[in-house]
């Protein structure tokens, strides 16, 4: 194996399409990160998942934040707490919950823990978001859930996401950002590569990368990316185009849907453990068996 750099950050995002948490120590389990899209927003009126990739609609999720409050519930499930924008601060167990947070979004929701293997999610295409900003209504590609996460959770479809900085530094140079900015694809973990090439996680597909003593991850897939980067997140302002930027920069072949946008790569959970910033990461050679 090859030591190839280290982690350099750590994500969890409780509810699906809210702002989360960045921690300095993450497990992870078969499902993905612990505490990761462990719960969602049903849409009463459509039976999907409330998504920001159909932004017209979903948007102002963005604006929750999210994190985990240790324990569980009656049902067993994590305790969550959810702020709205407001400023009000509500805990997934509290009879209430469904109430308040539809009032908030303007629409009847429910505050799903369990993935029905059926579940959809409306994914607005990003040329379109592009065309006609985000509160303009388009419509969206109907996809299945979590179709590569057989464990649970409300991934869009892979249990781990994951980005290499110099990628994130070479998005935000063609951006004009500031810096990289890796809110807006929402990864669970960031590596500060020894090789500086971005993209590089094109050419992990199919090897395990090991993460401190214990973690082993599969690549699977590049990530594509959707509208909701171009959104703003907190005090990451709009960035509209963005995915068109990414295209431009590194189209590659991902999902069998043809060349997409992509940013970093999707990863199963070979074996668990707890990953750290600072760990090393070391990335097999070879094609996975």
């Amino acid at each position: 194996m090859t030591a190839i750099g280290a982690v350099s950050g750590l994500w969890r995002f409780p509810v699906k399409s809210m702002l989360g948490e960045v921690v300095d120590r993450l497990d992870f389990g078969a499902s993905g990160a612990t505490g990761d899209r462990v719960c969602a927003l049903i849409d009463r009126a459509t039976g999907k998942v409330a998504s920001a990739k159909l932004p017209h609609r979903w948007r102002k999720l963005l604006e929750f934040r999210s994190r985990i409050l240790g324990g569980v519930d009656a049902q067993g499930r994590p305790l969550v707490e959810l702020e709205l924008p407001s400023g009000l601060r509500l805990r997934s167990d509290q009879g209430d919950i469904d109430q308040l947070l539809s009032a908030a979004l303007g629409r009847e929701v429910m505050l799903a823990f369990a993935r029905g293997a059926a579940l959809e999610i409306d994914r607005a295409r990003p040329e379109d978001v592009d065309e006609r900003g985000p509160d303009g209504e388009v419509s969206p590609d109907i996809l299945k859930l979590g179709m590569a996460a057989p464990d649970g959770g409300f991934v869009d479809y892979a249990p781990v996401h994951m980005i290499a900085g110099a990628s994130l530094r070479r998005v935000a140079m063609a951006i004009g950002a500031p810096g990289p900015e890796p809110v807006r694809f929402r990864p669970n973990i960031v590596l500060d590569t020894i090789d500086a090439e971005p993209f590089q996680e094109n050419g992990w597909i199919g090897r395990d990368l090991h993460v401190g003593d214990a973690i082993v991850l599969r690549f699977i897939s590049p990530t594509p990316r959707c509208a909701v980067p171009a959104l703003k997140h907190d005090e990451t302002p709009l960035a509209p185009r963005v995915t068109h930027v990414i295209g431009t920069l590194n189209r590659v072949e991902a999902l069998d849907m043809g060349k997409l946008a992509c940013l970093g790569a999707y990863a199963r959970v070979i074996r668990g453990g707890t990953a750290r910033v600072g760990d090393t990461v070391r990335l097999r050679v070879g094609d996975a068996s």
